[in-house]
């Protein structure tokens, strides 16, 4: 019994909906009749199993109502207050295999661009069936946009460190917190440069691409649209063209540099080098100066 239980995600009483079974397709069976019904989640199964019924009802139709709540149930709703540490270790091993595709997409985009490879070989790759890919990403252009929000959270978190550009101590140099930001932020641009290039080579073609990546952008645009604002209002930073507009053109000047940088074209820079000349570049448009006195 112990064995048995250590299967078994969660085990409640619920009540679901059943037709009785007539051999005929489902719209013209009779209407529906409720019945309680015990209802299992088997991890290594990865589907609802409905068992223990109090009426004789088709198997077929226990399979269809469990395969019903399967996918819910899977993104982490629970079944009529069915909430438990079970359930949410459930969730967790759905967030695993989850972050197994995107980490075996990663490894495979170093060698492979995207419009190459295909759902079985990212599947195979992350030891999962196709049909088990496509239970968490429609495309592979979906698990790539997925890939590219996982960057740019990395990103938000160099941007929330307590010596960054884009929360600026008082006391810390404006010139010396630029740049240890763009040196920390080019490192996670450098160790997702592969997705950061798919996003690049596509961004325009392919929608779900489109819409992460410029997502994306925006946040980024959002937080230098901010400080700047800040800067001004310390009375560090000049007055100058609108703050949103200004890191607008910050930005996809910078997105267009590093893409430069990882498809390895002519006269690329190297990430130090965008590090030394971004800091430069927005130091001067927006302070008008290379390194003002804190406030």
């Amino acid at each position: 019994m112990a064995d048995r239980a250590a299967s078994v995600d969660t085990f409640t009483q619920t009540t679901v909906p059943f037709r009785r079974e007539r051999g005929v397709t489902m719209k013209h069976r009779e209407p529906s009749l409720r019945c309680d019904c015990f209802v299992r989640f088997t991890p290594s199964q990865g589907r609802l199993s409905s068992i223990n019924h109090p009426r004789r009802v088709s198997p077929t139709i226990l399979g269809r109502t469990a395969n019903r709540y399967n996918t819910e149930f899977m993104a982490g709703e629970t079944l009529e207050g069915a909430k438990d540490g079970r359930t949410v270790r459930a969730d967790q091993a759905r967030s695993r295999r989850a972050g197994l595709i995107l980490t075996s997409l990663e490894e495979l985009l170093l060698s492979t661009p995207l419009r190459n490879l295909s759902v079985d070989e990212i599947a195979m790759s992350a030891g999962i069936s196709r049909a088990r890919f496509y239970r968490y990403y429609k495309s592979k252009y979906e698990a790539l946009a997925a890939l590219l929000h996982q960057t740019a959270d990395e990103v938000h978190e160099v941007y929330e460190l307590s010596d960054s550009w884009f929360v600026r101590p008082l006391e810390m140099r404006p010139l010396e917190a630029m740049k240890t930001t763009f040196e920390r932020m080019g490192d996670v641009w450098q160790r997702y440069g592969a997705a950061v290039r798919e996003a690049g080579d596509m961004w325009n073609a392919v929608p779900e691409v489109s819409q992460a990546w410029q997502q994306i952008i925006s946040g980024l645009i959002d937080a230098t649209t901010a400080a700047i604002e800040r800067e001004r209002e310390r009375g560090v930073a000049p007055a100058g063209p609108e703050a949103r507009v200004l890191a607008q053109g910050l930005v996809w000047q910078g997105e267009r540099l590093l893409f430069v940088g990882l498809i390895n074209a002519v006269d690329a820079m190297t990430n130090e080098e965008l590090a030394e000349v971004g800091s430069v570049m927005w130091m001067r448009a927006i302070y008008l100066a290379d390194d003002p006195e804190p406030a």
